[in-house]
């Protein structure tokens, strides 16, 4: 299936061929994780009116985990594209653990309607 993909960009070199190669498991396990977040996150939590913890969660595993990971494996470590992409990616990861966490512990469950009876027509 690789092969086919990439036949879609025509000509690319064998240094590119054997980097996205590589990069393949990382964006399969990128696009599983990033489904199971979308339907916990935004499917679930957010629709139940638990905003301020998802928008605390985005922010934390974005700009505390993934973007710092990131720019030290790239610019310090001089990590290879691969573990460089994995890094980018596992704010996915480590969102999974506190969105599983708090859809399981029912925290997130709020009444998002009027307490008070509504008249009936």
């Amino acid at each position: 299936m690789q092969t086919a993909i990439l036949q879609l960009y025509g000509a690319l070199s064998l240094e590119v061929i054997d980097l996205m190669t590589l990069s393949f498991p990382v964006v399969a396990l990128s696009i599983l994780m990033r489904s199971i977040n979308i339907t916990l996150i935004v499917g679930i939590l957010r629709s139940g009116g638990d905003n301020k913890f998802c928008m605390n969660m985005d922010f934390v595993c974005q700009w505390v985990w993934a973007v710092p990971l990131t720019a030290l494996g790239a610019m310090f470590f001089d990590w290879s594209f691969p573990v460089v992409l994995l890094m980018m990616t596992s704010e996915e990861i480590v969102k999974a653990c506190p969105a599983t966490w708090r859809v399981f512990s029912h925290r997130w469950v709020n009444n998002l309607t009027d307490s008070e009876a509504r008249p009936t027509a």
